[in-house]
């Protein structure tokens, strides 16, 4: 068969499995998060297995793919009971917060601005100051946390029923090690199952290695947000250090959220500050330590988080973000990489042959066998 006639071969399928996960993306995205976790669980699984035949403990697989999940919600328990109280009390100040006092406060500076738009020839905001009362009181009052329950309380059951179904997937994935692949190997040719496996086992390295990666710069940012707003004299450090982290997963609108809460918090919290003699430095000075994060973060913790971890040029990477952005969105933007990491395999597996093609994997390294994928999981 021709290189043209083998795209078809692969091409058509690809568009069939497509529409079905687009018609079942919910079910889609518990499996392949259950996967990822399962893949990120393997090298505490086969640990546990290890010490198990060492100390010739009779443990079988069950078990030891239980005490991963079980180590796992440990230790998100840990980082429950550590940031949850800090969340709530800063939502109990914020529910006490006088959010009219805050917008005449900053009237103001507000009118100032409108006229600096207007004195450009640009219409600036009608009636700033009674715009951005109405603000406060819509999103921010306590009698409106009636209305957000709500809307909570049906997304708290759907969350839940999302949660239990990766755990029974993680746990089955855990216990029987290729469960997946086998999975997938149902829906192709048996030809074809080297070349599944070989991919899937690629795109497990490089997706663990992208996701630990993420990790490591959501502490790095967290970490150093949380200093320079210690060095400010910054209420509420830890939160915003925190939620600074968090919301850097969202590439490059991210940062430009977590300023704006940071921004946000610090009003709220010193209302009876002078604007132009206290807050305004004040702001100034939060607003240039997350630019130099961000600095931080663009030239030292991305190129090794992203360039080195999943292969592609940082050009290159910001094309594929974009293209998500435009396809869905803030979750188009956060899932763009690792799209790209599997699509990048799949096509270095059966379209290599194809010059685009290899320039587009030529960074992937040759295939790598299992021992060998969890050898690189350990060391990253």
């Amino acid at each position: 068969m021709n290189a043209y006639g083998r795209v078809l071969v692969v091409g058509i399928p690809i568009l069939i499995v497509g529409a079905i996960i687009y018609y079942f993306n919910e079910l889609v995205s518990y499996l392949l998060m259950a996967w990822v976790i399962s893949m990120v669980g393997r090298p505490i699984n086969d640990f546990l297995l290890d010490k198990a035949k060492l100390s010739k403990i009779k443990i079988g697989t069950s078990i030891s793919a239980f005490l991963t999940l079980a180590i796992f919600g440990f230790m998100i328990y840990l980082l429950i009971i550590l940031f949850l109280p800090v969340l709530v009390e800063q939502a109990h100040f914020l529910s006490k917060v006088d959010y009219q006092t805050l917008a005449k406060s900053l009237e103001t500076p507000l009118q100032q601005f409108n006229n600096l738009l207007k004195s450009w020839g640009i219409e600036g905001l009608s009636d700033s100051s009674t715009q951005l009362k109405l603000l406060f009181q819509r999103y921010f009052l306590p009698d409106k946390l009636g209305n957000l329950f709500e809307q909570v309380i049906p997304m708290a059951g759907h969350f839940l029923f999302g949660v239990f179904s990766v755990i029974f997937m993680s746990f089955f994935f855990l216990k029987e090690h290729g469960l997946f692949v086998d999975f997938l190997e149902n829906f192709v040719p048996q030809r074809f199952e080297s070349k599944v496996r070989n991919t899937v086992d690629e795109s497990s390295r490089l997706l663990i290695r992208y996701f630990s990666g993420i990790l490591i710069q959501v502490t790095l940012v967290s970490l150093l947000t949380y200093i320079g707003m210690l060095i400010l004299g910054i209420n509420n450090a830890l939160i915003i250090g925190v939620l600074a982290g968090l919301f850097n997963v969202i590439p490059y609108l991210g940062p430009l959220i977590s300023a704006s809460v940071a921004v946000f918090i610090t009003l709220s919290s010193y209302i009876g500050l002078d604007f132009y003699t206290e807050m305004w430095p004040l702001l100034l000075n939060i607003l240039i330590a997350f630019a130099i994060v961000k600095i931080i973060d663009d030239f030292i913790i991305q190129p090794f988080v992203f360039s080195n971890r999943i292969m592609a040029h940082p050009l290159e990477i910001f094309i594929i973000i974009m293209i998500g952005a435009r396809i869905s969105g803030v979750s188009g933007m956060i899932l763009a990489l690792p799209t790209y990491t599997v699509f990048r395999v799949f096509a270095k597996v059966f379209l290599s042959e194809f010059e685009i093609i290899q320039r587009i994997v030529g960074g992937i390294k040759a295939n790598h066998s299992a021992e060998q994928i969890n050898a690189d999981i350990l060391k990253d």
